[in-house]
């Protein structure tokens, strides 16, 4: 009986292909893995070294080399922002952010429906949808404008959640919850509290300077608790919004933050 040589060279070329095949894909799975733990190790070191790096790893506000307190209105520079001190406890500095936030920031934080209330460096209090001063952005009809059913918690706390540094910050605890008030009172007569990371001032807060700006307030028992004032370095003093159309009630959302000094 002859043997079928070509037959058994065939498959021997066949079985040679495969093997190559296999040793090929076991070289390319080895390498796969060699990159993959290179590249956590390279990861890892990137992430230590920008925890190091203090832009990176906002652990608080330096506390000054001679022991004394920050004043109220002196400017600090924290977590790529600058900011105006409001109260220094020794171990914590409440913060007012200098500059209101912009249009296209709050536009980049909000769902697209609340895009027509950024307006420049302002903002307006309601949707233009909404034509009284009991305004709101959630709920039923005829609400209190309080600061639980405001546009203005809405985009200080879409803000904050958007913002790496200070999420780092709230990771890290050097950020504090703040305890505040809305003037708005509850069912059982007791006055209504709140307990942030994020809020924006009462009236009596606000920075003075020269700008005359509109900035968005808190009150203290007005039937609605979110104002604007129009702030000048010798005055301060509350608008009548009820007479003002929807779209002009516009003013500068100025967040504040607790940070824990260093």
């Amino acid at each position: 009986m002859k043997r079928n040589k070509s037959g058994f060279i065939a498959i021997s070329l066949i079985y040679s292909f495969f093997l190559v095949l296999l040793m090929m894909l076991l070289a390319i799975l080895v390498d796969y893995t060699h990159n993959r733990v290179l590249l956590s190790k390279v990861k890892k070191a990137t992430q230590e070294k920008l925890n190091g790096i203090s832009s990176f790893n906002p652990i608080g506000i330096k506390a000054k080399t001679n022991g004394s307190r920050y004043f109220p209105g002196e400017e600090v520079f924290y977590a790529n922002r600058y900011w105006y001190v409001m109260e220094d406890d020794d171990t914590y500095i409440t913060i007012f952010l200098r500059d209101a936030l912009e249009e296209e920031e709050i536009k980049g934080i909000l769902p697209v429906e609340y895009h027509s209330i950024a307006n420049g460096v302002k903002m307006q209090l309601c949707l233009d949808t909404q034509e009284s001063l009991n305004c709101y952005n959630y709920g039923e009809n005829n609400l209190s404008y309080t600061w639980e059913n405001s546009l203005a918690k809405l985009v200080t706390n879409s803000w904050l959640e958007n913002d790496f540094l200070l999420q780092k910050a709230i990771a890290l605890g050097t950020l504090s919850l703040m305890s505040f008030t809305d003037g708005n009172i509850n069912a059982d007569g007791s006055e209504k509290t709140y307990e942030e990371y994020v809020r924006i001032p009462t009236k009596n807060e606000i920075v003075r300077d020269n700008t005359c700006e509109y900035i968005w307030t808190l009150s203290v028992g007005e039937e609605n608790s979110v104002f604007r004032i129009k702030n000048c370095n010798s005055f301060t003093s509350i608008e009548e919004l009820i007479e003002t159309p929807v779209t002009n009630r516009i003013a500068g959302i100025h967040p504040i933050i607790k940070v824990k000094k260093i």
